[in-house]
């Protein structure tokens, strides 16, 4: 199946997943401005990012029956429009825990509208899904560089809070055309409604190896910019950018795998970019000046930028895969709950430096152990635009 006639261009999915990311990656960078205001250090915020995964796991295991009960274009519409509200009351938190609650709605509601993208690509995009899950990825990560950079040209003149009500503000005309458009989209229907206790052995390991890669990235988007500040004695400048590289990697990364990877089998990208992932760590977690550590981390973002949207695409080619991203999605945020937080412990004790040796490099490993586990436990695997 290629393309339907129904379905929408695909720059209206890039355009939400734009502006999440926007506001989502906004969050690390302000770690230092909130912590500084609440009186905490900044290695006690590694719970603020728990409860903002932990959102996103609840939401998702009830993900497949909210997506069933109320269609895929009315949850796009609700959580997009709970995302912006979310995002818009960070600033007005008063204290870490109202800081806390406020990142569990928006965790919710950021990781749901994102699974119902990548489900409806799956669907309406049929065997080209690969091609635009790494079209709307490349939207994604733009919004990881762009809401950073802003963060750090605005926090320090015009307050942290800044980013996240811009945020509000371009989330406006996206929620008015999901309500314009979304009422005529026509969702090919992903079959009867999958039974989550029949699921293969390949998909508990297939998840394990989401789980694994979605813990590496997520150390870096929760403490790269704390590390460069603590590590690497890099300026607000530095650490304002430092995640924006990162992303801009994965970004034109993106561009690139859309286009290079037609017609390789998607365990062999997710391979191929897991270990030159684990050897670009390496190198940017031993290099000691700013401007060659970034480099590197930016590097490592282009390495690694091909694995999300293959091990989308894997799971939501298999029968009744886009009912099931929800449980695989909501299975992969143990490792963004668990982990940032492990590795602001590690980090107290210790220092980023080791925290990012100890954690991403063998989250990245034991990925690819997983995937392979998955492909022979039965997992169907296909060359990237075959029908």
């Amino acid at each position: 199946m290629h393309r339907s006639s129904d379905a929408p261009r695909p720059y209206v999915f890039g355009a939400i997943m734009f502006l999440i990311a926007f506001v989502q990656f906004s969050v690390g960078p302000a770690v230092p401005a909130v912590a500084e205001q609440f009186g905490v250090p900044e290695t006690a915020l590694g719970v603020a990012f728990a409860f903002q995964f932990s959102g996103a796991f609840l939401v998702l295991l009830a993900g497949r029956r909210i997506a069933r009960r109320f269609g895929y274009d009315r949850c796009l519409l609700f959580f997009t429009s709970l995302y912006i509200l979310a995002g818009a009351a960070v600033p007005l938190s008063r204290s870490v825990w109202l800081l806390c609650s406020v990142l569990f709605f928006l965790g919710a509601a950021s990781v749901h509208a994102q699974v119902t993208v990548f489900a409806l690509i799956e669907l309406l995009y049929g065997a080209d899904g690969n091609k635009y899950q790494n079209l709307v990825g490349s939207a994604f990560a733009f919004g990881a560089v762009s809401g950073p950079l802003f963060t750090g040209l605005t926090s320090s003149t015009l307050g942290w809070g800044t980013v996240f009500w811009t945020g509000a503000v371009l989330g406006l005309p996206i929620v008015f055309w999901l309500v314009r458009t979304l009422p005529r989209l026509r969702v090919p229907q992903d079959g009867p409604s999958a039974d989550p206790l029949a699921l293969h052995g390949w998909f508990w390991a297939l998840s394990l190896a989401l789980i694994m890669y979605l813990a590496a990235e997520s150390v870096f988007n929760s403490w790269l910019s704390t590390y460069v500040k603590e590590d690497l004695g890099g300026g607000p400048a530095w650490q304002g950018v430092s995640l924006s590289l990162f992303w801009t990697g994965i970004a034109l990364g993106r561009l690139v795998t859309s286009r290079l990877t037609r017609g390789m089998r998607l365990t062999s990208v997710v391979t191929l970019c897991g270990i030159a992932g684990a050897l670009a760590v390496l190198a940017a977690t031993a290099a000691t000046t700013v401007p060659l550590a970034l480099a590197l981390f930016g590097v490592t973002g282009l390495c690694i930028s091909g694995i999300a949207p293959a091990l989308i695409s894997l799971q939501g080619r298999q029968p009744r895969g886009a009912e099931r991203l929800y449980l695989y999605f909501a299975l992969g945020q143990l490792g963004p709950m668990l982990v940032p937080y492990l590795a602001g412990r590690v980090a107290a004790i210790w220092t980023f430096r080791q925290a990012f040796l100890l954690l991403p490099v063998p989250a990245l490993i034991a990925m690819m152990y997983f995937l392979k586990k998955a492909a022979g436990l039965g997992l169907h695997v296909e060359a990237d635009g075959a029908a």
